[in-house]
């Protein structure tokens, strides 16, 4: 059958069905549980035209007849490869940025473990300058025998007053590797003898009388330290 003899034939037979339609509203019965044979026709013959004239209708839809109405229910086909594609572009690159920055975040939790480690001997070095005036010039002029060490803190010793602490154990490597592990706690007495606390060589915001001859040998990267590290 050829394109323009099948329009034809779907003319003239949406040319009868219109006529069968109005037949069925002009002769419909007032009893409801009675069907007219000629909505019966009605619905017959709009389905076959859909199905005939409408064939792509057919395929990618249900149709459903209510009335005088069709009413066309789309089928869900799921996701599009190039929609799926986009998600998980999405989700690689909200990968590419949480994992390093809760690395960092882990990191700057292990550095923060040495620090409250070390209040301890900063206490005791403040008690020294305290007493005499100067400042302890290792772990033994404050009676410490043995260094103290943690989860991610291998040693916290004193040279000229200053506190070095140093990260190992179960540390992140990037704060194990030597030359890159180590944070420096220098003290100082202000005109009041009051002692202030300078970390990782960040400058102090007071004017201070007695330094220390310890110098600052912090050697972690800054995006590891605490705020108040940071030069």
């Amino acid at each position: 059958m050829t394109e323009t003899t099948r329009l034809s034939l779907c003319d003239n037979f949406s040319h009868s069905f219109d006529q069968a339609s109005r037949e069925s509203r002009l002769h419909g019965s007032d009893d409801t549980f009675k069907i007219n044979h000629l909505d019966c026709k009605s619905l017959l013959a709009r389905q076959l035209l859909t199905f005939m004239c409408r064939p792509e209708m057919a395929a990618d839809s249900d149709t459903f007849a209510n009335g005088d109405t069709t009413v066309l229910k789309k089928v869900q086909k799921g996701f599009t490869l190039i929609e799926l594609m986009i998600v998980v572009a999405i989700i690689g690159i909200l990968a590419a940025i949480a994992i390093p920055a809760y690395q960092d975040y882990v990191i700057r939790s292990q550095v923060s473990e040495g620090l409250a480690m070390a209040s301890a001997t900063k206490a005791s070095v403040a008690e020294f300058f305290a007493d005499r005036g100067a400042w302890p010039a290792n772990n033994g002029e404050l009676g410490i025998t043995s260094s103290p060490t943690g989860k991610y803190v291998s040693d916290i010793s004193i040279v000229d007053g200053t506190i070095v602490v140093t990260y190992g154990n179960d540390a992140n490597p990037a704060i194990t590797t030597a030359g890159s592990n180590t944070l420096s706690l220098r003290p100082a007495g202000t005109p009041n003898l009051d002692v202030v606390w300078s970390c990782g060589g960040r400058a102090l915001t007071v004017s201070v009388s007695v330094d220390t001859a310890g110098a600052d040998d912090s050697t972690i990267a800054g995006k590891y330290r605490p705020s108040s590290c940071r030069p």
